[in-house]
Order: structure tokens, then sequence, then C-alpha cells
């Protein structure tokens, strides 16, 4: 970080206001340069930049930004679910592997399905969580993103999950036209076991 600070510049020796008023001092600590410039080292404090890099029209990149925000998953008898939600790209062949880019306090990782946090008994909750998804170039045509809602257990951990209570998809891709922006209320399906 270079920071440049404009304002400061020499007196002249010459200068009415100066004899006026200021000693100037010894000749050899007046300042030598038209402007003066600190150079500050704030990589300790600012971090590495993770993953950015400088882009040429040559790049070709299918990055897709998506922000969930919030569900309304109420209905049923009884106390209200811990929900998680799992986010996946899937295409005609199945699940496309690796295309979600997680951005951790670790660094940058790849991953097939993302999880969200998950709220204590809430059963409309508001995650407003952004992740990045990168279609690859070599991709079906016709690809969407596939949202399961499982209910996470605070005890008893070492039982076997029971699977999705709910299912909710987009098209993100359909005929080579990439979905519009904007928010997109989705239906959610319940899943029957």
């Amino acid at each position: 970080l270079c920071i440049r600070v404009a304002r400061i510049a020499p007196i002249e020796q010459t200068s009415s206001t100066l004899k006026k008023y200021v000693d100037p001092g010894p000749s050899h600590l007046w300042p030598r340069q038209p402007y003066a410039a600190a150079v500050l080292d704030l990589s300790n404090v600012i971090g590495e930049s993770h993953g950015v890099k400088i882009l040429t029209t040559d790049d070709i990149r299918n990055d897709l930004y998506v922000t969930l925000l919030q569900g309304d998953l109420h209905g049923g008898k009884g106390s209200d679910k811990n929900i998680e939600v799992r986010i996946t790209v899937v295409d005609a062949k199945g699940i496309v592997e690796n295309s979600i880019v997680v951005i951790t306090a670790d660094g940058i990782r790849w991953s097939t399905t993302y999880q969200s946090l998950v709220f204590y008994h809430d059963d409309k909750p508001k995650w407003n969580e952004s992740i990045k998804v990168q279609i690859p170039e070599n991709i079906d045509q016709n690809i969407h993103l596939r949202m399961t809602f499982h209910h996470k257990k605070t005890s008893d951990k070492t039982k076997q999950e029971k699977g999705p209570f709910a299912l909710s998809f987009v098209r993100i891709m359909e005929d080579a036209t990439l979905i519009r922006d904007g928010l997109h209320e989705l239906l959610i399906y319940k899943v029957i076991v």
C-alpha cells in the first residue's frame, strides 16, 4: 500500500513568510523532493487476497453468485426444526463435482455441496449467505441448483440422518441462457418417505 501525501512540498529559502515567522533550521533538514510518500506494509492487517486475480479479455468466466436469503418452512405439529440447506449443482448427467466455491477464513475451498448455517428451532430462518457457483465450460446447457432441507439433531449425533424432509430447485441455465438477476421465490416440495 502506497500513501502519497501531496500537500507537503519544499519551501523556498527566499519565502517571505518563512523569514518572518519560522526559523527554518539547518539546510540539511529541508525536504529535497517535490512530494513526500510513505510505503506501509499492511499485509498482516489486510491478509492475503483470496483468489483475486487480474482478468484479461481472453479469460472466460462462468461465475454465478447466489444468495440464500430466507425460508418459510412452518407446518406440522411439534417444535420447529433445526434446518440446514444443502445446495448442489446438477445437470442432466447428475451432480457436477467441485462447482461451488466456498471462501472461509482458511482460504478458498472447492466443494460439490454447500451446507448453510443451522438455526436452532427456527421454522423461518434468514440465512443471507452468498455462494459462488462456477459453471464449467464443457457442461450440459440445462443445469439447475438443487436445495435439500435437512433437520439437524442437537443430541444423539451417532444416529444416521434420515435424509431431506424438503426439496427445492431453480434452473440457472436453460438452452444456453442464464437465469435473470433478481429475487426468485422458489416452491419447496415436501419429501415423503
